[in-house]
């Protein structure tokens, strides 16, 4: 197991910087699209710089998380009498430079030779049936696969909380050939951030964002023939937005007819939901009024942007 850096006494900043050098063990499951609102591109783009990781205090639910860890690695010691222990440090894999990994903790159970990773979770009891049976979810099960790859350890322990009442603890060994095709996923992603070449555009407010960033104005009057396949994607883009429209007509007439069950009343109860079609009073400006009656504060006080339509003729 080699250290590529320790943590102790290191700053988020800086521990986020370390982490831009390769791949993490939260990473692997975003990049095999287990984690919804983290993609493959949004990896990718901390990665290469292209998005600020962010050094806020972590939110409320992250938060209790932390707050929390210590407490189950102390009860997973309890209940399975084997030492756990901290482990500060960011792991590298002996041979793939670009996996790396955090661990929550290391456990010393005597069947295996050495200790092996522990990976603490707090999650809420909605998420419960995820762990019903004797194994882990599956975006979880591809974190530890890629601790286990990068540890070289035969096997890794999870402990999860849920909903703050229910400590499970689960043993998830070595699974080769997973970790055979993580390896091979992780490498074609690292030889796209290497290349500074982005996965494919997503769909995601961060790829929109990202495509503003890169090419923020068009050369006036510029224009190049576009490659064959852009007539399949204009085909895609036209059907999308065709199944879009019907499905908007769909929903708008599901609430009307919602609307005229309500009548005057405010609220509708149907089953265990809640209808709700009330009074909602605001403010905003006139801004041609504004213009017609003040020009000179209008002018004043108006902003020109220039953003780019995109539109297929």
């Amino acid at each position: 197991m080699r250290v590529l850096v320790s943590t102790a006494n290191m700053d988020r900043r800086e521990w986020l910087e370390w982490r831009r050098r390769g791949i993490g063990s939260s990473d692997a499951p975003a990049i095999a699209g287990l984690v919804p609102g983290r993609t493959p591109l949004l990896v990718w783009a901390e990665k290469v710089g292209e998005v600020a990781p962010s050094v806020e205090p972590p939110s409320e639910e992250a938060l209790w998380g932390q707050l929390l860890e210590d407490i189950i690695a102390r009860e997973v010691e309890r209940r399975t009498g084997f030492r756990v222990r901290r482990r500060r440090a960011i792991i590298q894999h002996d041979t793939y430079n670009f996996m790396l990994a955090n661990l929550d903790r290391l456990i010393h159970d005597p069947q295996f030779p050495r200790a092996v990773p522990l990976e603490i979770k707090t999650t809420s009891a909605h998420r419960r049936d995820e762990w019903d049976d004797d194994g882990v979810p599956e975006r979880v099960l591809v974190q530890v696969q890629h601790q286990i790859a990068t540890t070289g350890a035969p096997a890794a322990y999870v402990a999860a909380l849920i909903g703050g009442q229910r400590l499970v603890i689960r043993t998830v060994p070595r699974d080769d050939e997973l970790i055979r095709d993580l390896i091979e996923l992780e490498r074609e992603f690292w030889r796209l951030v290497e290349t500074k070449t982005p996965p494919p555009w997503d769909g995601s407010d961060v790829a929109s964002e990202l495509l503003r960033k890169r090419y923020p104005r068009a050369t006036e009057g510029a224009e190049i023939v576009l490659p064959p396949d852009a007539i399949a994607l204009i085909e895609r883009y036209e059907d999308a937005q065709r199944r879009a429209k019907e499905a908007e007509a769909e929903a708008e007439a599901a609430k009307q007819a919602l609307q005229a069950m309500l009548g005057d009343a405010e609220r509708g109860i149907a089953g265990d939901r809640v209808v709700i079609w009330k009074n909602v009073t605001r403010t905003s400006l006139d801004s041609k009024a504004l213009k017609a009656a003040h020009p000179a504060i209008y002018a004043e006080f108006a902003r020109e942007s220039t953003y780019r339509r995109f539109e297929i003729k």
